[in-house]
């Protein structure tokens, strides 16, 4: 008769002599009761369910993370027999992950935890006992409670403490601290104080002739966290003629030290070299088998195990305590059991833990007034380590939304002066006292009262803090100018913001997520050496600062429209600016290193940027909000750029465009990067997500109109065809691994927000927006987003109300009678993407379609997806939208359903090629019945120019990658790409060459490999007809895009691969230009193949002169072509070298360290070297690369994306199993794993059938 939806308990009260232990759902409705109404269940019921389950979590039969969520209802528990068994429970939990350096971060998150289990009961419960009210119970819970509330460092509590410490040490004959309290104040006052107070409460001890007093004493002497003073401690327990401690007391004496966390190799140490004497004095002791437990209970490695066995071993004299020693090697064997199943489980549920991570929405910001004070110089007259401190102040007007006696916000690594709270015009700071919770980067603030709902209250804060040094937060960057007379060189220091995603709390206290938008009012005082100050909105005083009595200067910059903290931005700097006007009056500055502005490099991205604003206001139909637009250039930028309002930061290679050192590739990459920063300035920043996981609405949509922007500004750069080789076809390899995630992804810990900045929030989001872009058509698309951002303005939204407004202006039939959000859920909701099975049946000239999913390793339908599929059980089905073509005639829009099968009648002559997916529109690959194939072959061989160039370097992507998948053979893409020998468009090629870098690297770990020197001679034989018809010539003022990057990629091609004829051009070149840099200037396009192969054919020398030329430039651009010359070098030493100072912060900025660990992944022999460094050097990795999105990432990805042995991948996963902290680089490891393994397959399979293809087919153009 029980309802599915009731919990059952077993062992009412507890009368039966048993555990009891329930299925997992049953457990979730018991927790669920508890959250509810604990008191259904009685006080013994509560302490057996506790009791049961947390000593079930001891031999894993119960998941910790169960318990853990279970006691989650605590914080609402008042009886003490209730408390005591949790907290005697949870200390073998704090025990185990407490024991060991590499468990240290989860160790803080389980402190946290109890904080947030604690906190509530203590506030309630506080120091005063009420005799009136208090049951004995009731003061036993009280003391537990302090007792285990200073124990986690509440700073009430330890100030309360030592407050009551301090006026006994002062008045050491006036003790008026209550008897039940001075164990917790002791203990308290020696574990955070000086050796003073030790020595204090040692004579006190000597002095006192009270028993329980002495006892309290010496308990509190054991919590000391100086080691020297434990050492001290035992030495004095075991010496007796000494007469400190009575004999009496030793056992119980020594016991407590070695309870204590930070004693347990001492007293192991201790109680391993000092048996004989401790068996010989007391081992007739009924407690001296206790020593053993205590001394052990900890252990929980192999190490401990083997020592204390061998120990046990060599230890003759046991006497009582030998069946002790027995129970407890089983007991380290079970704890080693529960470390390796539990803990992973642990560090799992604390991670996806959002209590403490997401703010409660019990407070809402409306504004911020900001005020910095900076002490940073732009310059110091030697030299000199700069001043980075600066004081904030903070005050934040907020909305109480439901009553709490709570305000949490986001701080981290703020040295907080004071903390206000007062309600709008009262006086009275409501803040009892604060908190700071490491692990969850919150300020948990105390109140005096709960806040009245619907009232405005003000937070005001100070602090100091220092710049960062790692690009994140407020933090400091630097150049170098060299005195052209003098020789000298002086370093300029600025100050610079990036805040995105969850930095802004490392700047100022902050409500620090998307949903929480407010409007700003910033000012900043600061040394009058900085020329260029700027913020978010235009400098007050017609933009100019205030002089201030001291001669610094105070800048006050106009109020914000409502935003987000994460685009928060402030720079100071003695830079130089370019300014123009839009047409409408929007003024546009473009900043950066005067040396690079008066050369004009600020030029083109200045003409971008006011082009560009014009066409997405006329687009948006919804006008720039601001009255400004700042781009600057900023020398240590750890992305690309950063789109903060008003005031977008880059860079440098991503604003700045040397005409005489860049080459065109340089120019359209700073224009697609203006283009798509000025896109977020209303998608993303007018409207934004209401959290990160859909983030990819800002980044994908930003990343898919920035090409329509480039393309109306600078229609030269074909941007709309380089968008599908460059964006769509790398977002198509990323999201073939099982191990992808969906666009829309939940996400908590900033860990994890970080780790999806990446191509599929980039480039899989732009790619199916523009999917959907090109089927509603141009003018539908824009009037949808209109509508949607003119709706939303200033405030938040998800994806599916985007959705419902690009329905609301399509035709139904468009869609095929669904709707947008039917469609795209498919494409966001879950990882993946199809491909398209096209067969015809040339005898009654029909088609059939069907999709399925496409995976790079077909060995991945084996494992399980991680993220919950809405689809299911029919999941990895999409709607597709599809066009083909035939005999050059193009078919409207259809759409294939999900889970159906659609078939084309009519398709002749069978004679006839057929191709689907025209200029790859669809985020989707397509593969063909073999016969198609061949008639499409034949088509590229015969007439090329049927076929549009986007779809030739289609054909040639999905042909390899369905090879690579096993889904065709090889002799389809190997002898497709032989149409190349007539190809003269960059497009073809692009992809070509990307795929082909696959296989190099596959067969290149051993350039003497037959099959590698084959593979060069393949694509040797594909590149010669396009270089012989190119060439190293361009005309000077040549500005045809597509031929320069066609030109440029061959040469690079066939000088890596081993071309005669190109290698010595390129030799002799590098040559001339080192002998007379002046006269003989290589042309920009050559420079990167030039300088490698000057590096590669060289001598210790050449690299040496490379690198000094890298040392010395502070032109960006050329400062990477040297950078990656760097890299060329075949001498491991030098390699080895150079991969220590990426991570050294001297002449390679640490904002270039992936891009160096990458490329010397991929020379031979580089893979093994990077893996070894990163493996050896990964704390350092994570503490100075770990908080920038994408960086640690792209690491990983790059150096073990070419793994193919059972063996290196054995050696990875053994890593990553030992590994407590992968950091944001959790999604590339498992990525990269998945990679490795379809590498291995791949060799195993069709870099065989490759091999033979090579060794029996010659190719001749």
């Amino acid at each position: 008769s029980i309802q599915s939806n009731e919990w059952i308990l077993a062992n009412p009260d507890l009368l039966g002599f048993f555990r009891t232990n329930y299925d997992g759902e049953n457990w979730r409705k018991i927790i669920q009761q508890l959250k509810t109404d604990h008191k259904k269940f009685s006080v013994v019921e509560r302490a057996g369910l506790i009791d049961d389950a947390l000593n079930l979590a001891r031999p894993n039969i119960l998941p910790a993370s169960l318990v853990l969520e279970l006691l989650e209802y605590s914080h609402l528990e008042d009886s003490y027999i209730v408390g005591e068994r949790i907290l005697s429970g949870l200390q073998y939990i704090e025990q185990m992950i407490a024991s060991s350096s590499s468990g240290l971060y989860l160790y803080e998150r389980f402190r946290s935890y109890m904080v947030d289990l604690i906190l509530p009961i203590y506030n309630k419960l506080g120091w005063k006992d009420n005799s009136s009210t208090d049951r004995w119970l009731d003061t036993l819970h009280r003391d537990m409670i302090i007792s285990t509330a200073c124990r986690y460092d509440l700073d009430h509590c330890i100030q309360r403490a030592q407050e009551l410490f301090e006026q006994w040490f002062n008045s050491p004959s006036n003790n008026t601290i209550e008897a039940n309290q001075r164990r917790v104040v002791y203990c308290t006052s020696i574990r955070l104080g000086d050796r003073a107070r030790f020595q204090f409460l040692l004579r006190e001890y000597q002095a006192s002739s009270d028993p329980q007093e002495k006892a309290r004493i010496q308990t509190a002497l054991t919590c000391t966290r100086d080691i020297e003073l434990i050492r001290y401690l035992l030495h004095i327990h075991i010496n007796s003629e000494q007469n400190v401690i009575r004999r009496q007391d030793v056992l119980g004496g020594i016991r407590s030290i070695c309870r204590n966390l930070i004693a347990e190799t001492e007293c192991w140490t201790f109680v391993h070299a000092r048996w004989t004497q401790l068996f010989r004095d007391y081992g007739g002791s009924l407690s001296f088998a206790e020593l053993i437990k205590d001394v052990t209970g900890r252990f929980n490695t192999l190490l401990q195990l083997e020592e204390f066995e061998r120990f046990s071993e060599q230890t003759t004299d046991k006497g009582a305590a030998e069946a002790e020693f027995k129970a407890s090697i089983e007991r380290i064997r079970g704890n080693i059991q529960w470390v390796s199943k539990s803990k992973p489980n642990l560090e799992e549920w604390f991670l996806n833990r959002t209590l403490a991570i997401r703010l409660p929405l019990d407070w809402f910001p409306s504004t911020y007034q900001l005020h910095f004070d900076v002490f940073l110089q732009s310059t110091y007259p030697t030299n000199e380590e700069p001043n980075t401190t600066f004081t904030g102040h903070t005050r934040i007007r907020i909305r109480c939304t439901r009553p709490t006696n709570e305000l949490r916000i986001h701080m981290k690594q703020l040295r907080l002066s004071y903390a206000i709270l007062t309600r709008l015009g009262k006086n009275n700071n409501l803040i009892s006292d604060w908190t700071i919770v490491i692990s969850s980067e919150v300020l948990l603030c105390r109140l005096r009262e709960r806040c009245i709902k619907d009232e405005e209250y003000e937070f005001e804060s100070a602090y100091t803090a220092e710049l960062d040094r790692e690009m994140a937060g407020f933090y400091l960057s630097r150049y170098n100018v060299t005195n052209t007379t003098t020789g000298k060189i002086i370093t300029h220091n600025i100050g610079a913001t990036h805040m995105q995603p969850t930095i802004a709390r490392q700047v100022f206290p902050c409500f620090d997520e998307p949903l929480f938008k407010a409007n700003f009012t910033i000012s900043i005082s600061y040394d009058p050496s900085f020329t260029v100050v700027r913020s978010n909105g235009e400098m007050l005083n017609n933009n100019q600062p205030e002089v201030l009595p001291n001669g610094r200067l105070l800048a006050r910059f106009e109020q914000t429209p409502p935003m987000s903290t994460y685009l928060v931005a402030f720079v100071l700097t003695d830079f130089e600016c370019i300014t123009n006007q839009t047409l409408n009056k929007i003024s546009v500055s473009v900043c950066g290193r005067q040396e690079a502005m008066l050369k004009g490099e600020g030029d083109f991205a200045l003409d971008v940027a006011i082009h560009v604003i014009t066409y997405f206001e006329q687009s948006y139909n919804v006008p720039y909000p601001l009255s400004k637009c700042d781009h600057f250039a900023i020398p240590d930028f750890s992305a690309g750029a950063m789109e903060n309002w008003g005031m977008i930061t880059y860079r440098e290679t991503a604003l700045l465009y040397n005409s005489e050192t860049g080459n065109l590739a340089n120019k359209l990459r700073v224009g697609e990067v203006v283009s798509h920063e000025i896109a977020h300035q209303w998608f993303g920043n007018i409207v934004t997500p209401k959290w990160w996981n859909d983030i990819w609405l800002n980044e994908g949509f930003a990343s898919w109109v920035e090409v329509l922007g480039l393309d109306n500004a600078s229609p030269e750069f074909e941007a709309l065809d380089v968008f599908v080789t460059t964006t769509v076809q790398r977002a198509l390899v990323m999201d073939s691994l099982y191990s992808s995630h969906p666009i829309s992804v939940e996400v908590t810990h900033p860990d994890e927000i970080n780790s999806i900045f990446d191509a599929i929030s980039y480039d899989k989001g732009a790619s199916i927006l523009r999917m959907i872009y090109s089927v509603l058509n141009e003018t539908t698309f824009f009037r949808g987003i209109s509508n949607y951002l003119d709706y939303f303005k200033y405030s938040n939204a998800v994806q599916d109300e985007l959705w419902a407004f690009l329905t609301n202006v399509t035709n139904p039939i468009t869609l095929g009678g669904y709707t947008v959000k039917q469609i795209m859920d498919t494409w966001t909701l879950q990882e993946g993407y199809p491909v398209l099975i096209v067969t015809r049946n040339y005898n009654n000239n029909t088609v059939t379609l069907k999709q399925k999913r496409f995976l790079l390793d077909p060995n991945g339908l084996n494992y399980s997806s991680s993220y919950a599929n809405p689809f299911k059980p029919l999941e990895f089905q999409w709607y597709i939208p599809y066009d083909y073509m035939i005999n050059s005639k193009l078919s409207p829009f259809y759409w294939l359903s999900p889970n159906k099968t659609d078939q084309l009648t009519n398709i002749q002559p069978a004679t006839d090629w057929i191709l689907f997916n025209i200029n790859e529109f669809g985020f989707y690959r397509v593969n063909y019945d073999n016969q198609n194939w061949r008639l499409l072959i034949n088509v590229l061989k015969q007439n090329k120019s049927q076929i549009p160039v986007v779809s030739r370097a289609q054909l040639i992507d999905d042909s390899f990658s369905l090879t690579r998948s096993g889904d065709l053979k090889v002799d389809i893409p190997l002898e497709l790409s032989t149409y190349l020998c007539n190809e003269l468009n960059y497009i073809p090629f692009s992809s070509f060459s990307t795929n082909l870098q696959y296989l190099t690297v596959m067969f290149g770990q051993n350039e003497s490999n037959i099959e590698y020197q084959e593979l060069q001679k393949y694509i040797r034989k594909l590149e010669e007809p396009a270089y012989g018809h190119l060439g190293w010539s361009i005309a000077p003022d040549s500005s045809d895009y597509l031929s320069r990057q066609l030109r440029s990629l061959i040469i690079s091609d066939l000088c890596s691969n081993g071309h005669g004829v190109c290698i010595q051009e390129a030799i002799e070149q590098y040559r001339e230009w080192r002998n007379d840099p002046v006269n003989n200037t290589i042309n920009p396009d050559f420079r990167t193949t030039v300088y490698c192969q000057g590096i590669k054919n060289g001598t210790v020398e050449d690299y040496l002169f490379i690198q000094n030329q890298y040392k010395l430039t502070n032109d960006q651009v050329e400062k990477n072509r040297y950078g990656f010359a760097l890299t060329c070098t075949r001498n491991v030493t030098l390699l080895e070298k150079l991969l220590n100072e990426t991570l050294s912060n001297d002449y390679v900025r640490l904002q270039d360290s992936s891009t160096f660990i990458g490329r010397i992944s991929v020379q031979p022999g580089g893979q093994q070297l990077t893996w070894r460094f990163i493996s050896k050097r990964w704390s350092e990795l994570v503490s100075k690369l770990g908080g920038l999105s994408f960086t640690l990432s792209n690491i990983v990805e790059n150096v073990l994306q070419y793994i193919n042995t059972q063996n290196e991948l054995d050696i990875v996963l053994k890593f990553m199993s030992e590994t407590q902290d992968l950091s944001i680089a959790e999604r590339a490891f498992l990525s990269s794993v998945e990679k490795i393994k379809a590498n291995i397959r791949w060799m195993d399979t069709t870099g065989r059938d490759i091999r033979t293809w090579l060794s029996t087919n010659t190719v001749t153009c």
